[in-house]
């Protein structure tokens, strides 16, 4: 995945159980699965952006990339007040600003259409996080931008997420 207007070039993984279990939410302690059932998502480290797949780890969303998509896509990437993560600059996104999304199919580009700022509390009952639109992309992380509140050594207590539309429906092959 590119961002070139933040200058993000990262690999996209699947986010697994194991993961889940060896995650947890910075803010309240908690371990990312509960019972069987992935309840955040905590990037295995700052440089790759974790895809949430629906069905691995009883996550009910989570829709693959590409023009067939019927639902939202879901990518989370770390950030931190200190540079260095993947989505450090993701609060930074413009309306109209692209993504690029490089599948089996071809590369999959993706228009921003807006970035909000809900607490963490709140993020999965938005809008943005439970409806299913196809093609739309939501790019996720930490908000430490300015005014950002912290708590427990640094941890944001809100979220940056990016609302992406898929550009056309077909992606481009370099053909």
């Amino acid at each position: 995945m590119t961002i070139p207007s933040i200058g993000v070039d990262a690999p996209v993984s699947l986010y697994t159980v194991a993961q889940a279990e060896a995650g947890s939410d910075g803010v309240t302690g908690r371990s990312c699965i509960d019972d069987g059932v992935i309840t955040c998502i905590d990037p295995p480290d700052g440089t790759t952006v974790s895809w949430q797949k629906a069905a691995v780890g009883g996550i009910a969303f989570g829709a693959e990339p590409g023009t067939d998509s019927d639902g939202t896509v879901y990518l989370f990437g770390h950030s931190s007040a200190a540079p260095g993560t993947v989505f450090d600059s993701l609060y930074k996104l413009e309306t109209g600003a692209s993504a690029l999304v490089t599948t089996s199919a071809g590369v999959l580009t993706y228009d921003v259409e807006r970035v909000v700022k809900p607490e963490k509390g709140d993020y999965t009952s938005t809008p943005e996080a439970i409806d299913q639109v196809p093609g739309r992309l939501l790019l996720i992380s930490c908000y430490h931008g300015p005014g950002a509140k912290t708590v427990n050594g640094g941890y944001s207590t809100q979220n940056v997420v990016a609302v992406l539309q898929l550009r056309g429906g077909t992606p481009n092959t370099g053909q």
